[in-house]
């Protein structure tokens, strides 16, 4: 029997509730940060995914919309592990509720890691549907790149998505960003080997 998502929604808040009220918390700032995506799928109507974040000492919180499915919104909240040595980075696991289109909660984890001029990306969920299990599934998110010069970077991009459909399990191909100071630009072309599967995605944002 799948449970409520009212009830799901509460144990979120919960748990940022009590990551907020943390001993030291009230010592920390908040950062915020803003992003959209543009997607083009082939053969579909162009959409948007906005998400919006914040982060206070090692607590994060998330919200996305056309994110894991169309006309779905999910909120997140994850625990932000940082590490240093020869390959610095982050790790942030993250537990959210996923309601419209698709209902779900959904575990997952965001990592971040850097070696010289490299760097790799990844946010990963499984979906667990809540009105049938045969309906979940693992969406997953993939960036490698490696930085040329003035902010600009190069590289390869994959992800699995449920919001538009090529009949290819992964998605995958070159693009490039470009950054500066807060603010970055971004631009995914998938699948170019496929001219019938092509799909392109526009993106920025900025930290406040």
């Amino acid at each position: 029997m799948p449970r409520s998502p009212v009830r799901v929604l509460r144990v979120v808040f919960a748990l940022a509730l009590l990551a907020a009220s943390a001993p030291g918390a009230e010592a920390e700032t908040w950062a915020f940060g803003a992003s959209a995506f543009v997607f083009d799928p082939p053969e579909d109507h162009a959409f948007v995914s906005p998400i919006v974040d914040a982060d206070r000492g090692v607590l994060h919180l998330e919200a996305r919309y056309n994110y894991e499915d169309l006309e779905t919104g999910s909120a997140f909240i994850g625990r932000t592990f940082e590490f240093a040595g020869n390959v610095p980075g982050t790790i942030v696991p993250v537990i959210g509720l996923v309601l419209g289109r698709t209902d779900a909660v959904a575990p997952g984890v965001n990592l971040d890691l850097a070696w010289r001029r490299l760097a790799f990306s990844t946010e990963s969920e499984v979906i667990l549907d809540l009105h049938d299990h045969n309906d979940s599934f693992l969406y997953s998110w993939l960036e490698t790149t490696v930085a040329v010069a003035g902010g600009l970077r190069l590289g390869v991009v994959g992800q699995h998505t449920k919001t538009y459909d090529t009949g290819l399990e992964i998605q995958r191909g070159p693009m490039i960003e470009w950054s500066r100071r807060r603010g970055w630009l971004g631009f995914y072309w998938f699948n170019l080997d496929r001219p019938d599967d092509q799909a392109f995605v526009f993106a920025g944002g900025y930290g406040f």
